[in-house]
């Protein structure tokens, strides 16, 4: 066996080691979450108050679901980890400062996503929805579909925060100038207001109440973005 193919076998075997480790966190951070399955579903049916099962597996189901994307959730700080551990040494020093920094950053912006979508976004849209409910017309909401529909929204809110650090990097990149982006900014306008048109129900102000930090965040990424390119200059 040549050196090349010990070096594979070395990367594989480690590869799946670090594959174990994470899935023993994610199953221990799941088990963990299973104990308060009950809190954390309250948390999630706040804004319709009562959700039904309609099929005898459905809760026990539901609240698998539950343990699972929480133990995930929970354990995503020790599983990038060890992607990092297993990428590290492939990358130079100012990769992996720039690796560090985009990382954290990545992180705290999705968590912050999460919380927006949580707090504003899913109480808007299900107050909404729940409007189209009549004397004739009674909602009943099946505790699945609702644990879908409450994690489809908030997860899509955590990744609509990462838009700011998405800009900096490709601005950081070369891959696209500040300047170009900046001059482009009464689309970006317009295609945050048409992003907040389709996440929450037609009303102005809660349109404007997620539109208004989209765009924010989006003037934030270009300072940000001005200030990566002042500091490269005076390294330079």
């Amino acid at each position: 066996m040549n050196e090349k193919t010990l070096s594979l076998v070395t990367h594989l075997e480690e590869f799946r080691r670090r594959i174990i480790y994470c899935l023993v966190a994610i199953s221990a951070a799941g088990i963990f979450s299973y104990l308060y399955k009950e809190q954390i579903l309250l948390l999630l049916i706040k804004p319709v108050e009562q959700v039904f099962f309609l099929t005898l597996p459905e809760a026990l189901l539901a609240y698998l679901k539950i343990s699972i994307v929480s133990g995930i959730i929970l354990a995503s700080p020790y599983i990038i980890y060890q992607i990092w551990a297993f990428t590290w040494s492939a990358f130079r020093p100012i990769e992996k400062r720039y690796i560090i920094i985009y990382g954290i950053l990545s992180f705290l912006l999705f968590i912050a996503g999460v919380l927006f979508g949580y707090i504003v976004g899913l109480p808007a849209v299900i107050r909404f929805l729940l409007s189209f409910a009549r004397d004739y017309l009674t909602p009943m909401i099946s505790i699945n579909k609702y644990i879908n529909f409450c994690f489809i929204v908030i997860i899509l809110s955590g990744l609509l925060f990462e838009f700011p650090l998405i800009i900096v990097f490709i601005t950081s990149a070369g891959l696209v100038t500040i300047e170009k982006i900046a001059a482009k900014r009464k689309y970006i306008i317009v295609g945050i207001f048409a992003i907040a048109t389709v996440l929450t129900p037609p009303d102005v102000v809660t349109q404007l109440f997620t539109a208004i930090p989209l765009y924010l965040l989006f003037e934030i990424s270009i300072l940000i973005s001005r200030l990566v390119r002042v500091l490269k200059v005076r390294r330079a």
